[in-house]
This record gives C-alpha cells, structure tokens and sequence, in this order.
C-alpha cells in the first residue's frame, strides 16, 4: 500500500529531525545511498516507487541541512515535494530549512501550506511556535505549542518531548519561571538519555529564580553529558 509506505516512512522521517546531528547524517546517507534519480525512467515507475523516493529525497535534504548546505537541502525538499503532491512533509521540511536561516517570513508561508495539507500533524504546530518565538511573539508562541501538545499521540514521546521543551522557553521568556521548569521536568521524564540542552534551560531557569544551588548542580550535570 503506498499510502501505509509514506505514513511510516515519513513517520521515521519526523522522528529523526529530533535525533542528535551525528544520527541524523549517519542515517540521511544511509538513506541517500539508494537515492539515484532516473528521470529517464520516470513513467515505469509504479506509484510505491514513487512515494519511496520521495522520502528518500526528504533523507537526502536532512544529510545537507544537517551540515548547512541549505540549497541543496531545499532542491531536495522541493524535489520530494513534487514526487509527492499534496503532501505536507516536504513543506514543513522547507520551512523548517528557512527557520534555520532565519527567514521567518518564508517559514511561516510555508508551514500555512503545510498546514492546509495536514491540521493534525503536531509538528506544524511546533514549527509554527517556533516562528513566532524568533519574532518575539511568546503568547503566541505558547498558544502554538499548546496545540501541538494536544495533537501528540501519547505514544509519540519524541514530538512530545521536543514541544514541551520549546514551551518551556516561551514560559521562560515571559517570567513564568514554575510553569517553564514544569514543561522541562515533564519532558526529562519522557526520555531515557538526559539532553544536556535540556538540562542547561532547567538549570537557567531555577538561576533566574535565584535558586543558585540547584542551578549550580543542574550545570554541573549538563556539563558532565557535553563537556
């Protein structure tokens, strides 16, 4: 079914813009290695043909995006984007380059695409609130974040995790100090492997408290994981 075949491929796809730089390239070339475009050959493709490349072009852009080659991440993107019409994945993976070139104009046009294509997928959502969070908008921001929280399967402790982080620095942003160590606490519990990231926010946060001690320790913790 090739449908099934674009759910869990973009579904593995999803779960590896969370992983750690080192696992995404390892896994974005492995995936590259079978990507050989044969437009040659485009009309004896059989529509499961299709749909694999596609995902393997999204593999293809991640392998560039993760190592800054922000043009030729997009050409993949964009290319998956036209294998795969009326899918939202490729978009939401363009405004996620753009974010990260601080183009927030074009990130959020995109993600409204993205959005027309899938409203429940919780990434938009999160991609969304990250907009916002670079042009300073925290209640927006918060109120984006929110929703892709609502949106997660409880099962889906990657997304999870990584929104309830990013609502933790919203919180943060705007003196809601309780509130924000809550959302890191709450995403700490979800993973087995402590994120140093993670714990320096957590840490940050208790410093503006003035709860120096605690801070002092959660540092020292972050610290240990990423010398």
């Amino acid at each position: 079914d090739p449908g099934g075949l674009a759910e869990e491929s973009l579904a593995s796809e999803r779960a590896l813009r969370h992983e750690p730089p080192r696992v995404r390239k390892a896994a974005a070339r492995e995936m590259a290695k079978f990507f050989k475009p044969k437009p040659q050959m485009a009309e004896r493709r059989s529509q499961r043909t299709v749909v694999f490349d596609a995902v393997l072009r999204d593999g293809y852009g991640n392998a560039f995006a993760s190592q800054d080659e922000s043009d030729q991440a997009m050409a993949a993107y964009r290319a998956a984007s036209r294998l795969l019409p009326g899918s939202h994945v490729p978009l939401l993976y363009v405004a996620m380059e753009y974010g990260r070139t601080n183009n927030n104009t074009m990130a959020a046009q995109c993600l409204r695409q993205a959005r027309q294509g899938c409203a429940s997928d919780p990434l938009i959502f999160n991609e969304i609130g990250v907009v916002k969070y670079n042009e300073e908008r925290y209640e927006q921001a918060i109120v984006s974040f929110r929703n892709a929280i609502k949106l997660c399967d409880r099962s889906d402790k990657t997304t999870r995790e990584v929104v309830l982080v990013n609502l933790g620095h919203a919180l943060r942003k705007l003196g809601r100090f309780e509130r924000a160590v809550a959302c890191y606490e709450e995403a700490r519990a979800l993973i087995h492997v402590q994120k140093p990231s993670t714990l320096a926010s957590l840490a940050f946060t208790y410093h503006l408290q003035g709860k120096l001690d605690l801070a002092i320790d959660i540092y020292h913790k972050a610290l240990a994981l990423k010398p």
